[in-house]
């Protein structure tokens, strides 16, 4: 099984950011993204923003210390085109409010999306495709135990890259690992505490 798998050829995902050599990710400053007076600038086109959102009456919102900050109110306002959201969810509910919110910015903005819950990110995954989507702590365990049974070459791994968390054991990668997931021309990001 590990040859077999080790024979298969894996093409990167139809998306921009997989021309890029690298990803450049940045967690904006709270102060940046919760004053509605400011607009998030960038000075690189190519980077990719990080925000949490949460679901709150239906409504996605920005975690802002002060007041919640609806998600199309930045969206709408930033000059960023590159988003990485982290969806602090459980379950499904509420993400076709959030497919809904963000139907309007898909032809201009790319998105791609971070959930612990693999729940959420298939059924994202399912409804909108064209997003980018990262590894969930199940799929990252079931990628450590293949791989102790030497058969990672043979994991069906659906996601289009990993985060890597220095607090996260989970998120840890092995020499072996990294190496299958570039093989498959996934990609592999550090970002302190995404959760």
């Amino acid at each position: 099984m590990r040859w077999t798998g080790s024979q298969q050829m894996y093409t990167a995902p139809s998306h921009p950011w997989f021309e890029w050599p690298h990803w450049r990710v940045e967690t904006p400053a709270e102060d940046i993204l919760c004053h509605s007076q400011q607009r998030v600038r960038i000075s690189d086109p190519d980077t990719i923003f990080h925000v949490r959102v949460r679901a709150v009456d239906n409504r996605w919102i920005v975690n802002c210390p002060d007041k919640p900050m609806p998600l199309v109110d930045l969206l709408n306002r930033a000059d960023a085109k590159n988003w990485l959201l982290t969806i602090e969810a459980k379950d499904t509910i509420g993400l076709d409010d959030l497919i809904r919110d963000l139907a309007p910015f898909d032809k201009e903005f790319r998105f791609a999306i971070h959930s612990p819950a693999q729940q959420v990110a298939r059924y994202l995954r399912k409804k909108s495709p064209q997003w980018l989507f990262a590894a969930d702590s199940a799929t990252l365990l079931r990628l450590h135990m293949f791989t102790s049974l030497w058969l990672e070459t043979a994991f069906d791994f659906w996601p289009d890259f990993v985060i890597q968390n220095p607090d996260d054991r989970n998120t840890d990668l092995s020499p072996r690992e990294l190496a299958e997931i570039r093989r498959r021309n996934k990609r592999v990001i550090l970002l302190p505490n995404p959760r």
